[in-house]
């Protein structure tokens, strides 16, 4: 009875013919794949970056090691965007405008100016990682990333900067949920690095300072949300007064731990529109000999080149926003968000605001810290 188990091939595709003697191994770059998968080069090319980068990547010498000479040839093909491909992305982009079609809807589009990349985390041989949309295989920013960005960005602007564009503390809880364990909430532990405690003493700085000198809108914001989550975290009044002193005390360990709140936004996933492909980017860093070989740190070691993939500057990012406030929201909250300011409802001031913060000083997605992620222009509705 014959065997129906696909040939171990000791060619560049899982089968077929062995590499020409005097030929180098890696030369002969195979896919990971049966040889019935591995011979459709002409169908692989066309299919999206995803699938290429994890399903079928073919960086894989003879000896199926991954190749040390060729990883940005190799990484350049999977950053390839058929035609085919991009219209598929336009389709998606299409039937999320079509769905977000309502009032109820914030629809903001931004070009980069700047790399992006995310996902440099996520398993791959290549030991960095990027996010897919599966089954679609395109790249993409998860919704949950959106809405953590957009927090930190409010967070900022209610704590930190001179003018707020109406951001508080209570109105984050009310439009992103409850977040117990957000920076303000921290305290400084004694085996931290002097650093760390540094900047938790910062945030805590920050929120009572705010807290103790509330305007109208932020008072009335506190008030009920301590009125809505009182059944789980005790007294209305003693709740409101450990939130404004941020005390040690019980209390207060009480009611960031049972204050939950579901927030009123939700955010989709964003699929960017890649002007032509995505790119293969390099870090080069020096200092192998210090974090593996435990020698001094210093500028002379020797480099060594990682590369991953980015979309260039110029992709053109889709941030969409629903809000849907739970049924027991207080009809005075409720008012408070949808009440008009500069022509628009509240909330979407306050989330257009909060973006374009995050588009300019924060970024999105993975290294922002060094440059990664920015965004020049948008426009929306």
């Amino acid at each position: 009875m014959p065997s129906h188990k696909p040939p171990v091939g000791k060619g560049p595709a899982g089968g077929g013919p062995a590499p020409k003697p005097g030929k180098k191994a890696e030369e002969h770059l195979r896919v990971g794949a049966p040889n019935y998968i591995g011979n459709l080069s002409n169908e692989l090319a066309q299919c999206p970056p995803g699938h290429k980068f994890r399903l079928y990547f073919s960086g894989w010498e003879e000896n199926w090691r991954l190749t040390a000479t060729k990883r940005k040839e190799v990484l350049d093909k999977c950053a390839q965007i058929p035609p085919a491909v991009q219209k598929q992305i336009d389709g998606l982009l299409a039937r999320q405008k079509a769905v977000a079609s309502g009032a109820d809807f914030l629809i903001l589009t931004a070009k980069t100016n700047s790399p992006f990349t995310t996902g440099l985390g996520n398993e791959h041989p290549l030991e960095n990682g990027f996010s897919f949309l599966d089954p679609y295989g395109v790249p993409y920013l998860p919704g949950s990333g959106v809405k953590g960005a957009l927090r930190r960005a409010a967070e900022e602007l209610a704590l930190f900067e001179n003018e707020s564009y109406g951001w508080s503390i209570p109105a984050v809880w009310w439009l992103l949920g409850f977040d117990g364990h957000a920076a303000y909430f921290r305290k400084p532990e004694a085996s931290q690095p002097q650093l760390i405690q540094d900047e938790v003493n910062r945030w805590r700085d920050a929120y009572t300072n705010r807290m103790s000198q509330p305007d109208e809108a932020w008072n009335v914001l506190l008030h009920a949300f301590c009125d809505l989550v009182k059944s789980k975290a005790g007294p209305m009044d003693e709740l409101k007064a450990s939130l404004q002193t941020l005390g040690d005390s019980e209390t207060i360990r009480i009611a960031t731990r049972h204050a939950h709140m579901k927030g009123a936004l939700h955010f989709f996933d964003v699929i960017p529109r890649c002007p032509k492909n995505l790119r293969a980017d390099i870090m080069n860093p020096h200092y192998g000999h210090y974090y593996q070989g435990g020698e001094p740190p210093g500028d002379w070691g020797a480099p060594v080149p990682i590369f991953f993939l980015t979309l260039p500057a110029g992709t053109e990012f889709t941030f969409v926003v629903r809000y849907a406030p739970p049924p027991n929201w207080p009809p005075a909250v409720k008012g408070f968000f949808e009440a008009e300011v500069h022509g628009t409802p509240r909330w979407k001031d306050l989330i257009s605001n909060a973006f374009a913060f995050a588009w300019e000083w924060q970024g999105f997605g993975a290294k922002t810290s060094v440059g990664y992620g920015r965004f020049a222009t948008s426009t929306g509705r």
